[in-house]
């Protein structure tokens, strides 16, 4: 048996909907969706090609004062607390006290 439309049934649906491809799914993603998407991840390279801008030049700069220093550093000077008059000894107590300052900021 040949299984058909009904007459009044084809006649009532726009042409459009037989043209329309059958969904995928509940959750199909549209051209809106992806241009979203795409515009997202752009966003997130250029957020991310700043954030490496902006770090290298810091670690740079950090990496050339700890080189400068490297001779004179030692677990010494970094426990010890400064002596007369902040001349002589370590950086214990600034040390502490910049770290306390960062960590409650």
């Amino acid at each position: 048996m040949d299984h058909q439309k009904p007459v009044a049934a084809s006649i009532l649906q726009p042409a459009s909907a037989a043209k329309q491809p059958a969904a995928q799914g509940k959750f199909t993603t549209t051209a809106l969706v992806r241009k979203k998407k795409r515009t997202e991840m752009l966003a997130k390279i250029v957020f991310l090609v700043m954030t490496l801008l902006m770090i290298t030049p810091l670690l740079l700069i950090i990496g050339y004062l700890f080189y400068q220093a490297a001779p004179i550093l030692s677990l010494d000077f970094l426990v010890t607390n400064p002596m007369r008059g902040m001349r002589a000894g370590g950086i214990w107590a600034p040390l502490l006290g910049t770290i306390y300052l960062v960590g409650i900021s």
